[in-house]
């Protein structure tokens, strides 16, 4: 078929996001201005049209995603471009959110990954007056596509709590009292569910 502009391999192992072309020379056909996941499965995940006329580098979709496949960037200018490609009309990032079972680097019809256990490991890298980050190990099993939620607690009450997704396995807590100790509490989640928290005690600056 010969129009294919961009493969990116990024995401989680078991696929790769393909952008293509238009060849309106042959009419209108499947997966053309498209951007789609090609599992190693054999399966394939068809997510949006890129709606760019592809003339020139910068129109070009070249497609890419998260590391936790959450999210796919592309450049697009909304097809504005005229035939002879003269036009140089702007070109835009566009941005894909994806939600649900889509993707986990398998097929919709392949089974979701497991819950992650819960995360290993969880030490105190290094405390400040104000700041202090944690480090921890991912979870045993269930690591497709994982986020992680941090907590952090004094006497019983939430301070504040957040969300890190990708792969980063650190946290740098910032705001600490340097006399105050505080409970900080971390846990794996992906699209399947949440692992247990695991909890360490973070001292005071001293």
């Amino acid at each position: 078929w010969g129009n294919e502009e961009h493969i990116s391999c990024q995401g989680p192992n078991g696929g790769c996001l393909i952008s293509t072309a238009a060849d309106p020379s042959n009419g209108w056909n499947p997966f053309e201005q498209e951007l789609f996941i090609q599992n190693t499965d054999g399966t394939v995940d068809r997510l949006a049209h890129t709606r760019t006329s592809g003339c020139g580098y910068f129109a070009q979709s070249r497609a890419t995603w998260s590391p936790d496949a959450r999210y796919v960037i592309w450049a697009s200018d909304w097809n504005r471009e005229s035939g002879d490609c003269s036009d140089n009309e702007r070109v835009d990032p566009m941005l894909l959110v994806l939600k649900g079972s889509l993707p986990t680097g398998a097929g919709n019809g392949a089974p979701s990954p497991p819950p992650p256990g819960g995360v290993r490991r969880l030490h105190i890298v290094n405390r400040r007056v104000s700041a202090a980050r944690v480090g921890w190990l991912a979870p045993a099993t269930g690591q497709l596509g994982l986020s992680y939620e941090i907590m952090v607690a004094r006497h019983g009450r939430t301070v504040r709590s957040w969300s890190n997704t990708g792969t980063s396995s650190q946290s740098l807590i910032r705001g600490l009292v340097r006399t105050k100790d505080y409970t900080v509490f971390v846990r794996a989640t992906n699209v399947s569910g949440q692992g247990p928290s695991a909890r360490i005690t973070v001292p005071a600056f001293r």
